[in-house]
């Protein structure tokens, strides 16, 4: 089990690596502020969600399956389903709809976020941090969907994108 791991690590790592330069231009911590709400689609839009070019997900060599919703890309940002995004990397998420607000737990670190803002609380072993993302929030079909390089990174993930095979690759580098 172990040696799976490992080579599932490695796969993934090596498929970052391969298109680095895709995903170095900005890092999430370094965005220019926008408080815009979320934005709201009844359905997706054809021009932003093509079930003929799928995007893929994979968590530690593991491909991620989405059960309704797949991930969109939306004004060059990869968006995905919140809670199965993050069910899916071990967290618990929770939705508080008196307030609107969306959080999840994930080892020592929680995150936070109202559906009409952009700004994130990240609470990482004590240490609270707020951070305004440069995308949208966005809720299609009534569901949520974030940036997911964002929330993973949140988390203290890598996050890297393969164009060749249209795949987002998260990876849990301890």
């Amino acid at each position: 089990m172990k040696k799976t791991k490992i080579l599932a690590g490695a796969v993934a790592l090596s498929l970052m690596l391969s298109s680095a330069s895709v995903f170095a231009e900005t890092k999430m911590w370094n965005m220019p502020e926008n408080t815009e709400g979320a934005e709201y689609y009844d359905a997706a839009p054809a021009d932003m969600y093509n079930r003929n070019d799928d995007i893929s997900v994979v968590f530690n060599g593991e491909i991620i399956a989405f059960n309704e919703l797949y991930p969109v890309n939306i004004d060059g940002r990869v968006k995905l389903p919140f809670r199965e995004l993050l069910e899916n990397i071990g967290a618990t998420v929770d939705y508080d709809e008196s307030t609107g607000t969306v959080s999840a737990v994930r080892n020592n670190t929680e995150i936070k976020f109202a559906l009409n803002s952009n700004t994130i609380y990240v609470n990482d072993n004590g240490n609270t941090s707020e951070f305004v993302m440069d995308s949208s929030i966005d809720i299609i079909n009534d569901r949520t969907f974030v940036p997911v390089r964002f929330m993973a990174e949140a988390f203290g993930l890598t996050v890297g994108w393969d164009d060749s095979f249209k795949t987002v690759v998260i990876t849990d580098i301890d």
